[in-house]
This record gives structure tokens, sequence and C-alpha cells, in this order.
């Protein structure tokens, strides 16, 4: 594939995201299975339950999250979300494409992952409180 394949992909995929954010539904409506009774609008949790394939979580030293990357395709092609940026990436046997997500979407899903990441990481990586090693 190219890099003009998964540029429309990516586009494809933000134009529906953008569509759902305009109609009051980030996440789209449930069609029924899973937890969520048919039509009621999904969650960022329910996105991430059912289409999160992998997640690179970014914390400082001070163990304060900063962010993630949700991988959510993979294979043909590969997509990415990162947070930080507010973007999607996807590469297609290419280079990857980058194309800007909707705050509303990416804000959502970066509580989601901070929730659910401070429920099996560690607090703080470092002590708070540090000896100066020089004199």
């Amino acid at each position: 594939m190219s890099t003009d394949t998964a540029a429309k992909y990516a586009d494809e995929l933000v134009a529906r995201i953008e569509a759902d954010v305009e109609a009051g539904h980030p996440f789209g409506i449930s069609e029924g299975y899973g937890d969520t009774p048919e039509g009621e609008p999904l969650t960022a949790l329910d996105y991430l339950t059912d289409g999160l394939l992998d997640a690179e979580v970014i914390r400082s030293l001070g163990g304060d999250y900063r962010g993630a990357r949700l991988m959510v395709g993979a294979g043909g092609p590969n997509v990415w979300i990162d947070t930080r940026r507010g973007v999607l990436e996807v590469a297609w046997w290419s280079e990857p494409v980058t194309v800007q997500l909707p705050r509303e979407f990416t804000d959502a899903l970066d509580e989601a992952v901070e929730e659910l990441s401070d429920l099996v990481a560690p607090t703080r990586l470092v002590p708070t409180e540090t000896v100066c090693a020089f004199r």
C-alpha cells in the first residue's frame, strides 16, 4: 500500500469521529452488544474495551501521567491514537500519516486511560524526597 492509501483511510476514520462528536456522542452509539444498551451513547471506556489492541502509557519519573499512544488497528493498516498530541497515526506499508482528531474525543480517551493506568501503575517511580549527593 502507499502513503495515499493510509491518508485516505485516516481521513475516513477522522471524518467518522468528527461526525460522532458533532452529533454529541464522540464514541458512537451502542448496537446492543456488551454492557451498554442498544441506542445508548458509548463512552471512552467502552471504546477502549472494544477496540484497544495495545497501549503505551507515558509517565514522568515522578509518576505523573502524561498521555498515551493507543493501538486501535493492526496489520492493514496499523492505527494509533496519540492522546498527548491529539492525533491519529495510520501506516499501511508506508510512512505514518498523521491527522488531527477532535480534542473532545482525545481528551475523553486520555482521562479514561489515566484512570485505568492509575489502577495498575505505581504512582511514583522516584522518591519524593531526594538527598543531594554534592555538598
